[in-house]
C-alpha cells in the first residue's frame, strides 16, 4: 500500500502497489545522489547522503496545531530507516521485498546488468524482526538516468 492511512494490508480495500512506484524510487535515489554531489557546507565539506528503501504499508497523517507536519508512520518506514543506517556514504541499500519488485518491473528486464545493478551484500538481523533480512546495495549509472538541474 502506498501511504494509504489506516488499511490493513490483507483486507478487500487495499490495493496493490503501484509498479511504477518502485522503480520511480530507484530514479529517485539516482537522482539525489546525483545532486548532493553539487552542494557543500559552509567550510567547503562535500555532503553525504545514504538511502534505504523498503515498500510495504505505510500510514500517514498531519500533526500539530501551529507548526503542522506531515508525518510518515508504519514497520515499513522503520525498516527503510534502519537499513539506511547500515549504509556508507553515497550508497542506496534495499530490502529483498523492494529488490524483488524492482527485479519485477518491465523495465528493469532491459536494465538490468547495465544502468542498475541490485547486489546481495548480507543478511542483517534488525530491531523487531524475528529473522535476518537480505540486504541488497542498488547502483545506478546516468545512462538511463539523467539527472536534470531541479530536481
Amino acid at each position: 500500500i502506498a501511504a494509504k492511512p489506516f488499511v490493513d494490508s490483507s483486507s478487500e480495500d487495499a490495493e496493490e502497489y503501484p509498479e511504477e512506484y518502485t522503480l520511480q524510487m530507484a530514479i529517485l535515489a539516482h537522482k539525489l545522489r546525483k545532486r548532493v554531489e553539487d552542494f557543500r557546507t559552509v567550510e567547503g565539506d562535500k555532503l553525504s547522503l545514504k538511502i534505504g528503501i523498503d515498500c510495504g504499508p505505510a500510514a500517514g497523517a498531519i500533526v500539530g496545531k501551529e507548526r503542522r507536519f506531515y508525518c510518515v508512520y508504519g514497520d515499513t518506514l522503520n525498516t527503510a530507516s534502519r537499513i539506511c543506517s547500515n549504509a556508507t556514504a553515497h550508497q542506496v541499500h534495499c530490502s529483498e521485498r523492494y529488490a524483488d519488485r524492482l527485479q519485477d518491473t518491465a523495465p528493469w528486464r532491459h536494465l538490468r546488468g547495465t544502468s542498475m545493478v541490485l547486489s546481495l551484500l548480507w543478511a542483517k538481523k534488525f530491531k523487531g524482526k524475528s529473522v535476518p533480512m537480505n540486504i541488497f546495495e542498488l547502483t545506478t549509472s546516468d545512462d538511463y538516468f539523467p539527472t536534470k538541474r531541479g530536481l
